[in-house]
């Protein structure tokens, strides 16, 4: 009997819908003047080999354009998401499957990540200035989550 193995994927590119999410987001923040970051959950569930069903997006500039333009390079759809920060939730036709929220930072990376509930959420990995192939040594983790 045989046995096969996979080889270990970079950070976030677990499936395939995934991965090609994020070659568009990696190429789509590499163009823009500002950064952003994949944080929280999607981070700490790739780093537990957990399925990834969203990404939290933050933003150094405006996340309505952003998500505005990712929703059209995506063919998603956007809408805003509660009333209390500006958050832009950005999904496929039919609103089922993988889905971004796309917020502005709260200050630097470093403050941002501060203020998220556990210290395993308080992780970024940067999708402007990297290739797509970045692993897990470029992950910001000030807390030491």
């Amino acid at each position: 009997m045989s046995q096969t193995t996979e080889a270990k994927t970079p950070l976030l590119h677990n499936h395939s819908n995934l991965r090609h999410v994020m070659t568009i987001l990696t190429g789509f923040f590499a163009l823009r003047s500002e950064s952003a970051y994949v944080v929280g959950g999607a981070v700490r569930d790739t780093l537990l080999d957990r399925p990834v069903e969203d990404l939290d997006i933050a933003v150094e500039g405006d996340p309505k354009l952003a998500g505005e333009g990712l929703a059209r390079l995506l063919q998603w759809h956007s809408a805003p998401l509660g009333d209390q920060r500006d958050i832009i939730r950005i999904g496929p036709p039919g609103g089922t499957g993988l889905h971004l929220d796309i917020a502005s930072l709260r200050g630097s990376i470093d403050e941002d990540l501060g203020h998220r509930d556990f210290s395993i959420d308080a992780i970024a990995f940067p999708l402007s200035g990297i290739g797509i192939h970045e692993q897990p040594d470029n992950m910001i983790d000030p807390h030491g989550g």
